[in-house]
């Protein structure tokens, strides 16, 4: 206020400065407008036109409008097709069947006689009071006669000095790092479950088995991954030692491959890519940038972007509406061709209409003389452009990096009940189990707990051999 009473003074004593006061004043308005934008624009930020999580949306945020209902009862629709859990086979049955043969007529009470040749089968599985299996090895020391000295037998090939064998080592595995299941809840579920008293620290030392046998799987896992013809690619924030990190992922059709680094850049990349030259599909993370084969960029990261252009107001807003409406329209043909109902050939012909059109979009975005953070991302994607439309040229290229959003979504949700990993160790341990339960994922749910046993046997006996993560049906 007092400024403001001073300029007054100052422009009535002196009514040749009255043009530097309003030009300094619409610089001051200028940058004040550019601020409130700004802000709105970060208070207008959601889950729809931002990477921001669901979970963090206002009641102010729309949401996606309910479909209505149909009135017809949940459940199978007439004509639907039944599908039935098939029997468990004869040689399956752990005792004969038991068979239950009326006397009387429940009616008239007359005695009845004979069987039926087809009677109504109920099977039912339960669990056995369970118990782990115990052994135990006396390791006698013997004098020798001749030179004095004392010999103690050792473990037979196979046989750790540890307290868990190889199957109960896989099952902690599991616990702590596919079902995120806290040590100290495992440690309840052995009591509980197996009679087996362990401490935390027992628990510890079986994620580190498992580290150092999934080691050689890793490293065939890695050599497969960057071999391949396409891949998906992502990272997230991720805790060692209680320092920032990165878990970053590589996932192909058959196996999935992640990492753990301190850092989210080139040289993070292309530890876990190696010299993979194939096509890769990505958000507009700028380290991306540095692939050489070809690459696609994550649609539904475009959708978000095209999103937060709208929300803004004057043209920026009017692009932004503009450039969603011409993209919705293309992927009403997508999913056209998906479905089988147009194909892929009628698709790239009229692909080029839809392409020049959001490409003159984003040019008129990047010349405006406002709205610097629309004119920004407009200016970005054009650079980008080239990788926009990979994924209608290369069959099996898909518009959007959901495989790789899929795949790391159980270490986002392992990181927020975690907190992530407290050492290098956890850190290796969380990769290779994470690359582990993801990989048989996608080969038709191969078994997990057979996969980590037979890495534990490997570990202890040469006679075993170590498991591949390779699709063997690929």
């Amino acid at each position: 206020m007092r400024d403001r009473d001073a300029l007054i003074r100052q422009a009535r004593e002196q009514p040749e400065l009255v043009a530097d006061i309003v030009l300094e004043q619409d610089k001051r308005i200028l940058a004040l407008e550019k601020r409130i934008e700004e802000l709105e624009r970060r208070l207008n930020l959601n889950s729809n036109n931002s990477s921001k999580p669901p979970s963090t949306d206002g009641p102010h945020v729309p949401r996606k409008p309910k479909k209505q209902r149909s009135g017809r009862n949940p459940g199978g629709q007439p004509g639907h097709q039944a599908h039935f859990r098939a029997p468990f086979p004869p040689e399956r049955l752990n005792e004969p069947p038991k068979e239950v043969i009326p006397e009387r007529c429940k009616h008239c009470r007359t005695p009845l006689r004979g069987r039926d040749p087809h009677p109504l089968r109920y099977q039912q599985a339960e669990l056995p009071p369970i118990e782990a299996w115990v052994t135990e090895h006396a390791l006698h020391a013997l004098k020798c006669g001749h030179c004095g000295k004392m010999t103690r037998g050792e473990l037979p090939d196979g046989v750790s000095y540890r307290l868990l064998g190889p199957r109960l080592t896989a099952v902690v595995a599991m616990l702590t790092g596919c079902f995120r299941t806290s040590k100290r809840e495992v440690q309840v579920l052995l009591k509980e479950l197996f009679s087996v008293d362990v401490c935390v620290g027992s628990i510890t030392r079986c994620e580190a088995m498992m580290t150092e046998a999934l080691a050689p799987v890793m490293d065939e896992a890695l050599d497969y991954v960057r071999t391949q013809a396409s891949a998906n690619m992502d990272e997230t924030g991720w805790r060692e030692a209680r320092k920032k990190a990165w878990l970053w992922t590589l996932v192909t059709k058959w196996v999935t491959v992640f990492k753990v680094h301190a850092n989210r850049n080139r040289v993070a990349m292309n530890e876990l890519m190696g010299n993979f030259s194939g096509t890769l599909t990505t958000d507009r993370y700028g380290t991306y940038n540095s692939h050489d084969g070809y690459r696609q960029i994550c649609w539904a990261h475009l959708k978000r972007d095209f999103e937060a252009i709208k929300a803004m107001r004057g043209k920026p807003g009017n692009i932004g509406k503009r450039l969603l409406d011409t993209a919705k329209r293309m992927f009403f043909l997508w999913h056209k061709v998906k479905s089988g109902k147009l194909s892929r050939r009628k698709f790239r012909k009229r692909l080029p209409y839809y392409k020049h059109q959001i490409e003159d979009l984003l040019r008129e975005g990047a010349s405006m003389p406002n709205g610097k953070t629309a004119r920004r991302t407009c200016i970005r994607l054009l650079n980008l452009r080239r990788h926009l439309w990979t994924f209608a040229h290369i069959k099996g290229i898909e518009p959007t990096n959901n495989a790789a959003e899929r795949a790391i979504r159980p270490a986002v949700l392992w990181r927020k009940g975690s907190f992530g990993t407290h050492s290098e160790q956890g850190s290796r341990f969380a990769e290779r189990i994470l690359t582990v339960r993801a990989s048989l994922k996608n080969q038709k749910n191969r078994a997990l707990l057979g996969f980590l046993t037979q890495a534990c046997q490997a570990a202890l006996s040469s006679k075993v051999k170590p498991p591949s993560l390779l699709p063997k049906f690929a």
